[in-house]
């Protein structure tokens, strides 16, 4: 077997195999061992895969935590904070919506201060810096929350959807194949490859979902560390491996298409209108990010051979 060869297999195997089998692992210990508590083993279901998804591409973080150790901390810790939210449901009732909102509402003014920052450094310095910059953690953080607390809200709409949660996760999942697409086609194959194995865990538990109903009922962990692995590692690759911010911005809204198939399936009273509008709006959008992409790459190219091979001080568009 020649060096190649051995090189694709245990790519495969660190990428797909090895995060998806510790998902399954913890999916069906826990419909052995606590068949009643489904929000909390597919919670960490989703944790343990991602941890063992990036370890296995990357091998532990290490101290000091480098930039990309991030994609393994943030997920981790935010999914089990998330999963702590489950025990307090039946205590705050109707008022958790409340603490959602005003949880985004307080972040997208966060985000307006940034913005303003960014406006402001424009006007006076002639250049607008980007958003991410050494806060990028606590951007992705941030932006993490707000679309958890947005799918949340259309999970708990549809609650009467026994297919609302995989149709999420699904879409999750088509989110962070586009995300490790184009962060491949822009030349971070590592990183490519520890998004490709996020996706593959995610998008288990989702099908795990919709073929057995009792893991339908999935609660603020699983879609917690899903939704943060997916913003940290969009806003990472922006800010490290150059992704374009159009490209990142339509990956980032590709999960929000499946909230609004729920909302379609809930007023059609059907589930394949949900199906296909979940889909078809997260495709869509994640097609397009890929396309953007290719184009970029196709522009740099060019930039560089009219430089004479030099890319220092071309200009790329996006």
């Amino acid at each position: 077997m020649d060096a190649a060869t051995k090189l694709m297999i245990t790519g495969l195997l660190y990428t797909l195999l090895l995060p998806a089998g510790v998902a399954a692992a913890v999916l069906f210990a826990g419909l052995k061992l606590r068949p009643g508590t489904p929000r909390l083993f597919t919670g960490l279901a989703v944790t343990a895969g991602l941890a063992t998804a990036f370890v296995g591409i990357n091998g532990g973080p290490g101290s000091p935590v480098p930039a990309d150790g991030w994609l393994l901390i943030g997920p981790v810790v935010g999914g089990l904070a998330m999963l702590a939210l489950d025990g307090f449901d039946a205590r705050l009732g109707r008022g958790l919506p409340w603490i959602g909102g005003g949880l985004a509402a307080l972040l997208l003014g966060y985000f307006g201060w940034r913005v303003a920052g960014a406006l402001a450094a424009a006007f006076t310095d002639g250049y607008a810096g980007p958003l991410a910059g050494s806060l990028w953690v606590v951007d992705a953080l941030a932006l993490g929350c707000v679309v958890w607390v947005l799918l949340q809200r259309a999970l708990t709409a549809g609650a009467g959807e026994a297919n609302a949660t995989p149709l999420l996760l699904g879409a999750m999942a088509l989110a962070l194949i586009g995300a490790a697409a184009t962060t491949g086609l822009t030349g971070s194959v590592r990183i490519g490859q520890t998004l490709g194995g996020f996706a593959a865990v995610v998008g288990l538990v989702g099908l795990a979902g919709w073929r057995w109903p009792t893991l339908a009922e999935v609660g603020h962990g699983a879609l917690g560390a899903a939704t943060m692995a997916l913003m940290l590692g969009l806003v990472y690759v922006h800010h490290f491996v150059e992704v374009p911010r159009p490209v990142a911005t339509l990956v980032m809204l590709a999960p929000l298409g499946a909230a609004v198939g729920v909302a379609v399936g809930r007023s059609a009273g059907r589930t394949l209108p949900a199906v296909g509008v979940s889909l078809g709006l997260t495709a869509a959008l994640v097609g397009a990010a890929a396309g953007l992409t290719g184009l970029n790459e196709q522009v740099k190219a060019e930039a560089v051979e009219a430089d004479g091979g030099d890319e220092d001080g071309t200009y790329y568009p996006y």
